[in-house]
């Protein structure tokens, strides 16, 4: 499956639910919303292997080192109730691509090269505070945990790697901030920072350095990921 097809998915998705109606102003018995957002992603590597290479850049003397964001991007529809006057839930479907190599002038030989594209799906809580009387402007925070299923893997390791597994599924934690005006009646465009920090391990690599005398050991790498989106809301029928 390749990132035109995902996108072709997303938008039939949106299709199906998209046989409700904006109306023109949300009422109390239905304050169901729904926002289609894309944005750019900014990625970095964490986990006991980063921890690993950084300890061995020091003991060389080695300070050029850094990692090298390959870019990325997300799209999402996402649906949103509110269960107050500020306060909301949310919840949908995205895609979202992370790409870093973690290794950049570092002490091994071979680098690593993380590329993998997620099917991303939050369970948010928020709030959006009225910036002004008439309410056509609100700062919008939100967060929440998130299930990663992994879509399309294009990682590169190394080949004096002993073994290497990139996992299916990886939960997070994610963290937003941004504001939201009106354009016309209901309909309100939005600015959203967020942040994403994986929970669980996005991939083990196994290595057998200073084999035969020390053992192969598995460490990890973890995403931290920030995004930086634009989208459209409207209330649904």
């Amino acid at each position: 499956m390749n990132a035109r097809l995902i996108c072709l998915a997303l938008l039939l998705f949106v299709a199906a639910v998209g046989r409700t109606q904006a109306q023109t102003e949300p009422t109390h018995q239905n304050p169901w919303y729904i926002t289609i957002n894309a944005g750019y992603t900014i990625n970095k590597a964490g986990g006991s292997l980063v921890d690993m290479v950084q300890q061995l850049d020091r003991e060389y003397g080695i300070k050029n080192a850094t990692q090298k964001n390959g870019g990325g991007y997300e799209i999402n529809v996402h649906f949103q109730r509110k269960i107050s006057d500020f306060v909301y839930i949310k919840t949908g479907l995205g895609y979202i691509q992370k790409q870093v190599n973690p290794e950049e002038n570092s002490y091994p030989l071979y680098k690593d090269s993380l590329k993998t594209g997620y099917l991303s799906i939050p369970f948010l809580f928020g709030v959006g505070i009225p910036l002004n009387k008439s309410e056509s402007f609100q700062l919008l925070m939100e967060g929440g945990p998130s299930g990663n299923i992994k879509l399309i893997d294009k990682t590169y390791h190394g080949p004096d790697r002993a073994g290497f597994k990139t996992y299916p599924f990886v939960l997070g934690l994610q963290a937003g901030a941004g504001i939201a005006f009106k354009l016309q009646s209901a309909v309100r465009m939005q600015l959203l920072y967020t942040f994403r920090q994986d929970l669980t391990h996005a991939y083990d690599e196994s290595l057998y350095w200073g084999a035969p005398n020390e053992p192969i050991r598995t460490r990890s790498y973890t995403f931290r990921t920030s995004s930086f989106s634009v989208g459209i809301q409207w209330p649904l029928q």
